[in-house]
């Protein structure tokens, strides 16, 4: 499993970001609670949101994608 950082607002412009790779499904899932949970306390400013997905997931690329 990975853990990535997505945009928040869900705009198609900004480029997902790895955060862990080859993760077991169990500790992504708690790896991305306490993340989310983290950033919501000491950064309610950021626009990352933390998810668990497949290892064969393929990033957003973001704006070189679109253009």
């Amino acid at each position: 499993m990975k853990v990535i950082a997505i945009d928040m607002f869900g705009r198609e412009s900004v480029a997902d970001k790895l955060i862990y790779l080859h993760v077991h499904p169990w500790l992504a899932n708690y790896y991305v609670a306490n993340l989310n949970y983290t950033t919501s306390i000491w950064y309610p400013w950021s626009e990352d949101h933390y998810v668990v997905v497949k290892d064969n997931y393929p990033l957003w690329r973001g704006m070189e994608e679109l253009i």
